[in-house]
């Protein structure tokens, strides 16, 4: 995780010494820049030790402390031995008790630390990433397109576009969602397309890999007017796939636009 993507306050970004990992490291843990401070946030899938490997590089000639704090609280002041030059970078692993879920790690020039040094990055151990932010709205046109493809000849639509290609013959046209939940459950599934056929037409309607329902659309007043079918679907806690797909016995013929997906619900 590196240091200039974490929080800073007074500490800031530099290029100005070579070697660092990113886009750059933090500096201006100067003498008397009492307050500066690079925060971290980490993530645990369960609480426990995890250790955290700060790089940094201290080219003053002597080991140099700043203050170590997990979650807004001080757990010890850290010493950073010297290393050979501004442009040598050095390793500290500290072993930190993290709680499950989010986590702040934070170096802190407090009171009593004589700071100047500069951070690149820190790694650790004992964590994963993040899990994604659940899906609430996915574009149709980012979506996984077979036959189906983006068009921008309609008005009204929402993203950088929309979908067709659904038309008569092209049987196989599919646009596929992959959408992540962060429990298991039904969600309401609002699917924006239009069809300005004048007539109800219909689509197949797949989660993951396995075909759900023909659902049928209504007729749009034109293909410049959108309307909304919902539908209640059973997703997996995690990623999902939701498709539309034209098969044998659907009559296709509609544009789709994004769908709206609410929190599942056991």
């Amino acid at each position: 995780m590196e240091a200039e993507d974490a929080d800073l306050v007074i500490a800031k970004k530099a290029t100005d010494h070579s070697n660092y990992s990113g886009t750059g490291f933090v500096d201006n843990y100067n003498t008397g820049n009492i307050g500066a401070a690079t925060t971290f946030t980490v993530y645990m899938a369960s609480a426990g030790p995890a250790n955290i490997t700060l790089r940094y590089a201290n080219g003053s000639g002597s080991s140099k402390t700043l203050s170590l704090y997990v979650n807004g609280v001080k757990i010890k002041q850290t010493s950073l031995p010297a290393t050979a030059n501004w442009d040598t970078w050095g390793n500290k692993a500290e072993s930190l008790t993290l709680k499950a879920g989010s986590n702040t790690i934070a170096y802190k020039y407090d009171a009593g630390d004589t700071a100047n040094v500069n951070l690149d990055y820190i790694s650790y151990a004992g964590g994963t990433s993040p899990p994604p932010t659940p899906t609430t709205k996915a574009e149709a046109e980012n979506a996984a397109l077979v036959i189906a493809k983006k068009a921008t000849d309609h008005s009204n639509y929402s993203g950088t576009g929309f979908v067709d290609n659904y038309n008569t013959g092209n049987i196989g046209a599919s646009t596929t969602f992959t959408v992540y939940t962060a429990s298991a459950g039904l969600s309401n599934v609002t699917l924006r397309y239009s069809n300005g056929m004048g007539i109800s037409e219909t689509l197949s309607l797949y989660v993951n890999g396995v075909k759900i329902k023909q659902t049928s659309l209504p007729a749009t007043a034109n293909w410049d007017t959108w309307g909304d079918k919902t539908e209640s679907l059973n997703l997996n806690a995690g990623f999902n796939t939701i498709a539309y797909k034209y098969d044998v016995g659907d009559t296709a013929n509609v544009n789709l636009d994004y769908i709206l997906m609410s929190t599942p619900t056991p």
